[in-house]
């Protein structure tokens, strides 16, 4: 009597296809380490930028201080300090505003990316479902094939049978 075997049988594109399927799923590290990295700079720029604000005050009130006393000489050293720290406040701005524009730039990449992991994972569902559908289909043809050996062998036989007894 033959048999058939039937058994699951993977493609080098279907090999392939499943191992992008499963790095798809892994967020990169890099995007995050460096989000985090800008949030972090971010957090220290408004804290010094803060620090700087309040020293401005100070300074301020130094400068009324010395008006007051007529010191030009300290008045001078009181402006320019100030000038340096607007100076500073606005390169610190400058940096802050870069980190914003760069942070609302990997928010849109990351959107971008869950919308094609989204996408992906679609097209997975998509394509199990269509090869679970032709797993059934190749049972369904290889139960057939196998009534059909069957019904061979017994037709086979038989006609050995009527031969013998025709001898």
């Amino acid at each position: 009597m033959k048999g058939l075997a039937v058994g699951l049988m993977t493609t080098l594109e279907y090999n392939e296809w499943w191992a992008k399927r499963i790095n798809d799923n892994i967020l990169e590290p890099k995007v995050q380490a460096r989000n985090e990295a800008l949030k972090k700079r971010l957090s220290e720029s408004q804290k010094e930028k803060g620090e700087l604000k309040d020293m401005v005050v100070e300074l301020e009130g130094s400068l009324r201080q010395h008006r007051s006393r007529n010191s030009v000489v300290e008045l001078k050293a009181s402006l320019s300090k100030i000038e340096e720290m607007k100076r500073k406040i606005e390169g610190l701005e400058a940096v802050l505003r870069n980190c914003e524009v760069r942070i609302e730039h990997l928010e849109v990449k990351e959107g971008r990316q869950n919308e094609q992991l989204q996408y992906f994972q679609n097209q997975v569902r998509d394509r199990n479902h269509i090869m679970g559908e032709a797993v059934v289909q190749i049972r369904e043809v290889a139960d057939y094939l196998q009534a059909l050996t069957v019904q061979a062998d017994a037709l086979s036989v038989k006609y050995e049978l009527e031969s013998d007894r025709g001898q």
